[in-house]
């Protein structure tokens, strides 16, 4: 054999034992590097469960520091729970509760609107900073969040925030006037409603009233009574409402009704006595004969005229006087003179069409007399409740 071969069979011996080594060096690397990462996953998932367990017994602490009152301490508790797990929105808005508790809306602001830029439909952080836009009065914005937080989402157990939300709404247009927006407020929050959810119809009711429609709001209540057909307080609004819509019948049934499962709530009384004398007062009630008309008109008119005059001596002087110089008084006070020949036994008999004339003088001089005198009393309220029914007197 040459020299030359035998020096490259040495060579390939060589080259042969090297890339044995190399790849024995990488298996054994390979056989420590696998295990490492795999210690350093479970490292690393153990350093991030260990972090979120802090976060969540500092979330914790600090909603029970919410809880007992303490909203410093709830602060605290919640930035530190934030620090292990930043952007957490449970966190953040539990934080934004505790700084608004502490009078530091700005800082309450920053936390909810963190929120909502990760995440818009969120309907905790929307109906959160429509508040603070009520405490702004900030009626756009108020708006805007409000409506966000109608139709935000909201977790299985708290289904009954968006409606919470719209009552709140509701109450806000009715503190700035704004009734009818909040009467379509209202009627879209009285078709959400579930039917057994007592509170909500009674404060839907309640808002109707203020918004001047006692036709909705009897409609609410009728809705607590069909599920609890003694509840005081929607007997109470039904009674009312009936009242004011001149369904006075109704009204004294409901409010007889609500004076036997509570006869010691005085206001209840006081209503139920003041509707009775309403339908005493009542010339155009069905089924009262002709005589009992007349009568009943013939006292109204009596009655009415003895407020004018009282009303017009407590401000100027007897009417006819020099001194009672207030214009509507005074025209009413003609009309009066012009009606008294007519407001007799055989007139009204002769001519029973005239007690519509005779109420309608009555009912003019009630309106004036609360209007330049105060409300009335009594009698003079009854009329005056006639006046004012949506329906015109007719039971």
């Amino acid at each position: 054999m040459r020299p030359d071969d035998i020096e490259c069979a040495n060579c390939a011996r060589l080259q042969g034992a090297s890339k044995s080594s190399r790849e024995w060096v990488l298996t054994i690397s390979l056989a420590l590097i696998v295990p490492a990462f795999a210690i350093t996953g479970v490292l690393t998932r153990m350093y991030h469960v260990r972090q979120e367990s802090l976060a969540a017994e500092w979330l914790q602490d600090g909603s029970r520091a919410m809880q007992a009152g303490n909203a410093a301490q709830a602060v605290a508790a919640l930035r530190t729970s934030l620090a292990y797990t930043p952007d957490d929105p449970a966190a953040e808005l539990r934080l934004a509760d505790a700084e608004m508790v502490r009078g530091h809306y700005a800082e309450a602001q920053s936390y909810l609107d963190a929120v909502l830029t990760a995440d818009s439909g969120n309907g905790a952080a929307n109906l959160s900073r429509a508040r603070l836009a009520v405490r702004e009065q900030n009626i756009p914005d108020a708006l805007r969040y409000y409506h966000n937080a109608f139709y935000g989402e909201w977790p299985e157990n708290e289904t009954n925030r968006p409606l919470q939300a719209r009552l709140e709404l509701s109450q806000f247009l009715l503190e700035h006037g704004k009734n009818a927006d909040a009467e379509a407020e209202l009627i879209s929050l009285a078709a959400a409603a579930p039917p057994n959810d007592v509170d909500m119809h009674l404060r839907t009711g309640e808002l109707f009233f203020r918004a001047g429609s006692a036709r909705h709001a009897l409609d609410e209540f009728h809705s607590v009574l069909q599920t609890s057909p003694d509840n005081v307080e929607a007997l109470k609004g039904a009674g009312m409402a009936s009242l004011q819509l001149g369904a006075f019948s109704d009204a004294e049934r409901y409010l007889a009704q609500a004076g036997r499962v509570a006869p010691n709530n005085t206001f209840i009384q006081t209503l139920l006595a003041e509707t009775r004398n309403v339908l005493e007062a009542n010339p155009f009630v069905r089924g009262l004969s002709e005589d009992g008309k007349q009568r009943r008109a013939q006292a109204a008119f009596l009655t009415a005229t003895a407020r004018l005059n009282a009303c017009a001596v407590a401000l100027r002087g007897p009417l006819g006087s020099s001194a009672a110089g207030v214009p509507d008084l005074q025209t009413a006070y003609a009309r009066v003179q012009a009606m008294t020949p007519l407001v007799t036994d055989a007139r009204t008999r002769t001519h029973p069409a005239e007690i519509t004339d005779v109420m309608d003088l009555v009912f003019d001089i009630e309106k004036i007399t609360a209007l330049k005198c105060g409300p009335p009393q009594g009698t003079n309220l009854a009329l005056l409740r006639l006046s004012q029914a949506a329906h015109g007197p007719g039971q």
